[in-house]
């Protein structure tokens, strides 16, 4: 899709994500809560990688990104 797509001007990337905690709290310091690998994954880390791509990354095209916290490496 991607490849079909970049002639007019459309960026197609995927974010693969863990099972997602489902409460999301703005300014919450998630990152005291867990360590690389746990469960589950937190909602703040998902929408930091969808900023990442839509902000000022026009050059990436095609990615599929794993949020995980590295537990596809267990």
């Amino acid at each position: 899709m991607a490849a079909e797509l970049i002639t007019r001007n459309i960026r197609v990337n995927a974010v693969a994500s863990e099972y997602i905690y489902q409460t999301f709290e703005p300014d919450r310091d998630y990152t005291r809560m867990r360590k690389l690998g746990d469960l589950p994954t937190p909602p703040e880390d998902i929408s930091e990688v969808i900023y990442f791509l839509a902000d000022e990354n026009s050059w990436i095209n095609g990615a599929v990104i794993p949020v995980d916290g590295d537990h596809s490496l267990i």
